[in-house]
């Protein structure tokens, strides 16, 4: 007969049995674990370095890149671009918040290429057209309406024919382009006028220009849109717009060129060019440029200035629907 003593006994070795096996159960697992993250961790430092190494080529190349772009810019600009857009009357047309770095760089481009940079001009945010600025350019374009988007729809129109009225060749020197007429000599456009006067329109004037200089006062002026990731107003609400009002009919006198910059810039890069190249109306009436962070997007810019008029429109860069990197020579 088993007696309470053996019972405490038994059950006493089973727990001190079971005690025994998870000390030594938890302590090999625990080595195990810890062995582990040691490898883990390990692999992870590897890995760190080896994407630090990574980087700092990266960084370098990018810097190689900068700095080539520049001694380009610098020392290959005067010589390459001159006499390209010799007596060429040339306006940027620009959305407020474009990036800086690469206007800079092209008006220095247009200046090397002997052509005549007459300004920049801004698109402001007041285009956006909140509050009063909706009745003040109902005044100006003599609106009965002051709703923004059928306001700026009216002011597309308008400033496509104010732009391409200066851009008609004078008619003692060449044929005037359907529907266009060469501005008085002299005059400011009284619509650009209106928009400069209102704060609608900023006027940048070339180093060394007046700004009150009267705006498109001539014949045979081309331009350059320029936009950006940063831009305060979308382009869908006024620079496109214009855009496609002024290639309407026949190829444009303009081309369009965009930085790509940001953080993530190849996301960006077709942002404004992208509608255009995707539009099939105006697609072939209508040169775009998509790198013109790079010296080769201030090269195709300057370059298909030069050929507009010899017809033909292209779309260069090194995004996904470019045709090329660089106009291709003319036969």
């Amino acid at each position: 007969m088993i007696n309470l003593r053996y019972h405490i006994v038994s059950i006493t070795a089973v727990f001190l049995a079971l005690g025994i096996g998870l000390f030594m159960g938890s302590s090999f697992l625990a080595d195990a674990a810890i062995s582990g993250l040691r490898n883990n961790l390990d692999d992870a430092e590897k890995g760190i370095d080896r994407t630090s190494a990574e980087n700092s080529d990266l960084r370098a190349r990018l810097n190689q890149g900068q700095d080539q772009d520049e001694q380009l810019e610098e020392l290959g600009a005067p010589q390459l671009f001159r006499d390209r857009l010799t007596d060429m009357p040339v306006v940027l047309v620009v959305s407020e918040g474009t990036d800086q770095g690469s206007l800079d760089v092209l008006r220095r481009a247009i200046t090397n290429s002997d052509g005549t940079l007459h300004a920049t001009l801004t698109l402001t945010g007041k285009m956006a057209l909140e509050g009063e600025d909706a009745d003040t350019m109902s005044e100006v374009l003599d609106s009965a309406s002051n709703d923004p988007t059928q306001l700026r729809r009216l002011l597309a129109n308008r400033m496509a024919d104010a732009l391409l009225n200066a851009a008609a060749t004078a008619p003692e020197t060449g044929t005037v382009p359907p529907g266009g007429d060469a501005p008085p000599a002299g005059e400011e456009p009284t619509l650009i006028r209106a928009l400069r006067e209102n704060g609608f329109l900023d006027v940048v004037a070339p180093e060394g220009g007046d700004e009150e200089v009267a705006l498109l006062s001539q014949a045979g002026y081309r331009f350059v849109f320029v936009s950006g990731i940063d831009a305060r107003m979308s382009d869908s609400e006024l620079f496109l717009p214009v855009i496609r009002a002024m290639a309407a009919d026949d190829p444009a006198p303009i081309v369009v060129a965009s930085a790509a910059t940001g953080d993530e810039p190849e996301e960006n890069r077709e942002l404004v060019v992208g509608p255009i190249r995707n539009d099939e109306a105006i697609t072939d009436r209508v040169v775009t440029v998509d790198n013109l962070e790079t010296f080769a997007g201030v090269t195709a810019t300057i370059l298909s200035l030069d050929r507009l008029d010899d017809g033909g429109r292209g779309h260069y860069g090194v995004g996904e629907n470019a045709d090329s990197l660089l106009p291709l020579p003319s036969s």
